[in-house]
């Protein structure tokens, strides 16, 4: 099953449009649907009052401490009109419609400022300037303001009972015990340490639900690979998360990416009355072996948990898991299930257990679950969407970034739909 957010219909007519008094139809004109402010929320972008089949090159450019741009070419239509979302570009770094091509293939204008595509959409507001060249000249030019998505969130540590944590929290959150919501738990993958769960924390948070990152290796007091670690760990923060006023503990969802998706979908399945759902884009739905050795990766008590004894390279197809494999009984999980993989992963094997485990959850417990596939896309499927990040390899690219949309979208919805 494969579902999307539908975004807001309200037109916004921005200010300086071009050609102060004129309307659109009768003037070029860019016209933006959607909520522009926000970070995470596609906009749809349309061009109207040009001359019916006449090719129109539309610009994007950020100017901050960098100055990035992207651009794409369109023919007109025969109302001289290019809607970005279904138009097809005759020049573009990207090939098929898409409304959202111009923001995330946007790249700085000195290469030597590459390094700086990390943080920059993160951690600062800035204004996307769209204009509109018909034959050279510009014919049209909107701003669209996006906003510092960090301002909206709180972030303080947490290192308690051994715990490597950080506390997100939305600024505009005030607790009700009256009416408590959902929380996350959210750790990373194979690259260890807090960094990537912290961020994806933060996100969670700016999308309203307060989250709880943890590091499960490779920070101060922990093991510093990923060979037998304590599911103690886990536990110990779903403890401490479930307790946090206004946190509604009976709808606490796990986030794991990569090998913390088989985590957040094991503590899901065994431990039901700690945890309510799980998302788990690129992980498996079994225990896999750790990357150096092939050793146990996960235990339970000081006692080994049993793996899957396979590297991350496979010939497996999609859906087809090696016979006898311990699989995680994720038709025991009681809430949503969110799972996400791109075919053409070269990391691990991902859409063979998200295929699989989907196919499974449809066969033993239809309905609250939902699978993001596109063969075409990479590993980085469950990034943030809309910015110009972890995007460079132009055979992927566009697939991958239509996944990020769409888990997006499930995301918000698996946290809509566990709010009581």
């Amino acid at each position: 099953m494969h579902r999307s957010t539908a975004v807001g219909a309200a037109v916004v007519a921005l200010a300086g449009l071009v050609l102060a008094g004129c309307t659109p139809g009768d003037e070029p004109a860019i016209l933006v649907e959607g909520s522009p402010d926000r970070f995470l929320d596609p906009v749809h972008v349309t061009l109207t009052g040009l001359p019916p089949g006449e090719d129109v090159q539309v610009r994007a450019e950020v100017r901050s401490d960098l100055t990035w741009r992207s651009s794409a070419t369109y023919t007109a239509d025969d109302r001289g009109r290019v809607d970005l979302d279904t138009a097809t570009p005759r020049d573009a770094p990207f090939d098929e419609p898409d409304g959202t091509g111009l923001f995330w293939t946007l790249a700085p204008v000195d290469p030597a400022d590459d390094a700086a595509r990390t943080d920059a959409w993160f951690a600062r507001e800035h204004t996307v300037r769209l204009t509109a060249h018909v034959d050279g000249v510009v014919v049209a030019s909107a701003d669209l303001h996006r906003e510092d998505a960090l301002s909206q969130v709180r972030v303080e540590p947490v290192e308690q009972d051994g715990m490597v944590g950080r506390w997100a929290v939305p600024t505009a959150w005030t607790p009700d015990p009256a009416k408590p919501v959902p929380a996350v738990l959210v750790f990373g993958g194979s690259e260890g340490g807090i960094d990537a769960a912290e961020e994806d924390a933060a996100l969670t948070a700016y999308r309203g639900y307060p989250a709880l990152a943890i590091s499960y290796f490779a920070s101060p007091g922990q093991p510093a690979t990923l060979d037998e670690v304590p599911v103690e760990t886990f536990l110990r923060a779903l403890d401490w998360l479930r307790v946090q006023p206004g946190v509604d503990p009976e709808r606490i969802l796990t986030y794991g990416t990569s090998r913390g998706g088989e985590m957040a979908l094991w503590l899901a399945a065994h431990r039901p009355d700690l945890v309510h759902g799980a998302i788990a884009p690129v992980g498996a739905h079994a225990l896999m072996c750790s990357p150096d050795d092939c050793g146990p990766a996960w235990a339970l008590g000081g006692v080994p948990l049993e793996n899957l004894r396979v590297g991350f390279v496979s010939d497996y197809p999609p859906g087809d898991v090696p016979e006898g494999s311990p699989l995680v009984p994720v038709e025991d999980i009681r809430g949503p299930v969110v799972l996400a993989c791109g075919g053409q992963d070269a990391l691990w094997p991902s859409c063979t257990y998200a295929v699989h485990a989907s196919t499974r959850l449809d066969d033993l417990r239809p309905g609250d679950h939902e699978l993001v596939y596109e063969p075409d896309a990479d590993h980085f499927v469950s990034a943030s969407p809309m910015i110009p990040r972890g995007l460079d390899d132009p055979a992927t690219a566009q697939a991958t970034h239509r996944a990020r949309v769409a888990f997006s979208a499930a995301l918000d919805d698996a946290l809509r739909r566990s709010v009581r």
